[in-house]
């Protein structure tokens, strides 16, 4: 079973409160381990979050049906405050900016600006991501102010 964020934040929202056996009734669970078989990943490798990293995303929440959908993520440099790479939600043509906040016990913290298609998809979000192995990452997306919908998948790294 996956590890889901381990500090207090987990516990107030995401997936990461939830009981796995929820999980696995709603449906969502299973869409996430699918292709998770960290066997083509170098034990040798060292985890670096700089790169393009694709997957699909199980989102929930918020008065919303469940969704599934891809994503990919490009980070180009993890500097506070300053602009660190691009997102794309391919199924509704929506792409936009990230800026990295900051690092808090392992976890990498993104705010996301949606700057294609913005009636398509939330405008602002933030996006933590964790370490899994080193190609992949554990996501988890929601909206600034905690509301909504929430997302998360296991991203690889191509």
């Amino acid at each position: 079973m996956m590890k889901m964020f381990s500090d207090d934040r987990s516990k107030k929202r995401g997936f990461g409160y939830l009981p796995k056996t929820l999980l696995l009734l709603t449906g969502i669970l299973p869409f996430l381990v699918i292709g998770c078989d960290s066997s083509d990943t170098d034990a040798d490798d060292e985890f670096t979050l700089t790169g393009t990293w694709q997957g699909l995303v199980a989102q929930s929440g918020g008065g919303y049906p469940t969704l599934v959908y891809p994503v990919s993520m490009e980070i180009r440099e993890l500097v506070p405050g300053e602009e660190s790479g691009s997102i794309t939600y391919l199924h509704l043509n929506c792409s936009g900016r990230l800026t990295f906040d900051r690092n808090s016990s392992g976890v990498y913290i993104f705010f996301e600006e949606i700057t294609t298609n913005q009636d398509k998809c939330t405008t602002q979000g933030r996006i933590d991501v964790e370490e899994k192995s080193s190609r992949e990452i554990i996501w988890e997306w929601h909206e600034v102010d905690g509301r909504g919908p929430f997302g998360v998948a296991i991203l690889k790294k191509k």
